[in-house]
């Protein structure tokens, strides 16, 4: 959690997730992000599904204790 320096506003939304298998699912996939894509924000449509500030797809995907992410243009 530490090595992310996430925002407040990003803080405070992993302080609401309760369950311990979601809350790792949404730190795997800010890691991945950090490590992987530099800079990209993950916003998400109304329907839930993800996409980056610069418009580019992303599909996330979470199995166990194992996290990916797909992005294309």
């Amino acid at each position: 959690l530490r090595n992310l320096e996430l925002s407040d506003s990003d803080l405070e939304k992993f302080n609401q997730i309760v369950l311990g298998k979601r809350r790792r699912e949404w730190l795997g996939t800010r890691m991945l992000m950090k490590l992987f894509l530099p800079g990209a924000e993950l916003r998400f449509f109304a329907n839930g599904k993800p996409t980056l500030s610069d418009e580019r797809h992303i599909s996330i995907s979470h199995n166990g204790n194992m996290c990916g992410l797909v992005v294309s243009d």
